[in-house]
């Protein structure tokens, strides 16, 4: 199963889907997980619909909630702040490659890979257009480093 951690510096681990939570997603949230492998473009519209993935979340993972007596409007607020809610996009996102067929699970890594491909490449090409402008901006600047420490 694949996990992300909160905000809160809770580890969550999504479940495997099977035939109960398929339902339970679909009756609570409109969301047919069971259509969303064949229809990538409702995928992307559910990661940026941030309340309807933050419902999705909290069924998938409404039972441990309980186990950890923590309710719907505590959890949400776990998935706010810095990459929460795209380290829980990728941890449903693996969740539904295993559970799509064999062939059609191949394909989604594949398309994965093209995408985090491209991915790589904008931020690359967006860093190397921000260094230029500021440097026309304010003259010759220091290599950007890896990362910025935060304050």
């Amino acid at each position: 199963m694949a996990t992300f951690t909160d905000a809160k510096q809770r580890t969550w681990e999504i479940p495997h889907f099977d035939p109960f939570i398929i339902a339970d997603v679909k009756q609570e949230c409109s969301v047919s997980i069971y259509e969303l492998p064949q229809k990538l473009s409702e995928v992307n519209e559910l990661f940026q619909n941030i309340p309807l993935f933050a419902n999705v979340l909290w069924v998938l993972l409404k039972e441990d909630c309980a186990g950890r007596k923590i309710d719907q409007r505590e959890f949400a607020r776990g998935l706010i702040g810095g990459d929460v809610l795209k380290d829980a996009a990728e941890a449903f996102w693996k969740e539904l490659i295993f559970f799509s067929p064999k062939n059609l699970r191949e394909l989604l890594t594949k398309a994965e890979k093209q995408v985090d491909s491209l991915q790589a490449k904008a931020m690359g090409n967006i860093e190397k257009r921000l260094t230029e402008n500021l440097n026309k901006l304010f003259g010759d600047l220091p290599e950007l480093p890896d990362s910025i420490p935060e304050a």
